[in-house]
């Protein structure tokens, strides 16, 4: 009989990864590299598309490792990995933001667990309790002395076939 899950894939050493110093989009290595030098520092979130930032005392409840696979209104078969970090935006006066180091344990623990594509596309999940959760794209990291910001853009709706040039569907 065979087994529910996959056996762990191997355990990469982020460490030993060569990062480009600026990509186009984040991804999940540079995410990590990124956490790993702001050890110290407190991790910020804040949505450039909405000017809101989530909140001292936020949870990481859920860091998701997903293969998606999908046909389009084309009819097209297409796949792809992506890493998605479910945050729960709690209102605790008293919490402080979550360090560097903390964020990037939660992370390294579900790639040792479940393995993920290390050039995966980083996508957070976005809720306050009692509400409904928002689905953004990390879009740019930014460290200073202070803290590491994590800012976020739009996951917008698309017609891939149209935004490709394509009128297949």
């Amino acid at each position: 009989m065979a087994s529910c899950c996959s056996p762990s894939p191997a355990v990469v050493s982020l460490d030993l990864l060569d990062l480009p110093e600026t990509p186009e989009t984040p991804t999940a290595a540079t995410l990590l590299a990124a956490l790993a030098q702001a050890a110290a520092r407190p991790v910020r979130i804040v949505s450039d598309a909405t000017g809101e930032a989530v909140r001292n005392g936020y949870h990481v409840t859920e860091v998701l490792a997903t293969t998606v696979r999908a046909v389009d209104c084309g009819g097209r078969v297409d796949s792809w990995d992506e890493v998605v970090v479910q945050i729960l935006d709690e209102v605790d006066a008293d919490a402080r933001t979550m360090t560097g180091a903390k964020f990037a344990g939660i992370a390294h623990k579900v790639h040792r667990t479940l393995g993920f594509s290390l050039d995966a596309p980083v996508l957070v999940e976005w809720g306050r309790p009692g509400e409904a959760a928002r689905r953004f794209d990390l879009v740019a990291l930014d460290a200073s002395d202070d803290a590491l910001t994590l800012h976020l853009g739009i996951h917008a709706a698309q017609c891939k076939p149209r935004t490709e040039g394509l009128s297949i569907c």
